[in-house]
């Protein structure tokens, strides 16, 4: 994933969730100036008491910096990003929107208050909503079964994500040979909802869960949305943590830090939106091959 700007280009593998081997993990990062020499390269991170700064050390004669994170323990949430400044004046940062954005992830394990894996059945989760007004493709809990469209171009998800599980919640699980449009979302949208969650005794909350979404194939790819959203006042009002048209036919973990989002109450429930909505447009009209997925909901506390 690169990240470049008219002077300097950091290029750099974000770490992901993993567990606790060490009390030390190195962070690297390519970096390179178009217009002049790198002077420094900084690694800034907070692990729960502040953002820390320290310089990040030239590996040899190479475009490679590295910068270290020690005294970690298991069960940890770690924020870093990256700043380059080079003899030209420019500064650049990774990722681009840093320090507001950053990378951001969890070493060990962190205490559980709510997971999921949807392998003992829906346990409170409601599928179908009043205002929901797809003809198809509306969310079930069940095992998946992959489709494709006519380019071979997988569309729905043939497996779950839990390493021991099969079952996730889908966008219609209907199957027909060589026809990946059959029982995909259609015509409006479908809406999930989790059980109500009483978070009154905490102060930090880790947000995740696994996601599929792609809505990139048909007469109007990359249109529609997928909201997943957040109440506290069970279901009066909601905060959306996604909402976007960005399509990925993958298995894709997401993170929030949930007290930044909403003040904790005994209220707090979350929603998850899949549409196919026909559009007059410069992409044609009409819709698109949109399936959606969702496993391995979790809710964790600092």
């Amino acid at each position: 994933w690169v990240r470049d700007n008219t002077g300097i280009n950091i290029s750099h593998s974000d770490i992901q969730d993993s567990p606790y081997e060490s009390n030390t993990i190195s962070i690297d990062a390519d970096v390179t100036s178009y217009s002049g020499n790198i002077e420094v390269v900084q690694l800034n991170y907070d692990t729960g008491d502040g953002w820390v700064t320290v310089d990040m050390e030239q590996v040899f004669s190479t475009n490679t910096y590295r910068g270290y994170l020690n005294d970690l323990y298991d069960g940890m949430l770690i924020k870093y990003y990256i700043m380059a400044v080079d003899s030209e004046g420019i500064v650049q940062t990774y990722p681009n929107n840093a320090p507001e954005g950053y990378v951001m992830f969890i070493l060990g394990d962190l205490p559980d208050f709510y997971v999921n894996n949807f392998e003992n059945g829906a346990d409170g989760w409601i599928a179908g909503d009043d205002l929901d007004d797809a003809s198809s493709g509306l969310w079930e809990l069940a095992i998946p079964v992959a489709t494709f469209n006519d380019d071979n171009i997988q569309v729905q998800p043939g497996n779950d994500t839990s390493n021991d599980g099969d079952y996730c919640f889908i966008t219609g699980n209907g199957y027909e040979d060589g026809n990946g449009g059959f029982d995909d979302v259609d015509n409006g949208r479908t809406t999930l909802y989790s059980p109500v969650f009483d978070l009154t005794d905490f102060d930090e909350m880790i947000f995740s869960y696994w996601r599929w979404y792609t809505n990139d194939i048909g007469d109007n790819g990359n249109n529609d949305k997928w909201e997943v959203s957040v109440s506290n006042n069970n279901g009066s009002s909601w905060t959306n943590l996604e909402y976007s048209s960005s399509s990925d036919a993958n298995w894709l973990k997401k993170t929030f830090i949930l007290s930044d989002v909403i003040d904790f109450t005994s209220e707090v429930m979350f929603k998850f939106i899949a549409e196919d909505i026909s559009y007059d447009g410069d992409n044609g009209s009409g819709g698109s091959l949109v399936e959606a997925a969702i496993d391995d909901f979790k809710l964790e506390f600092l």
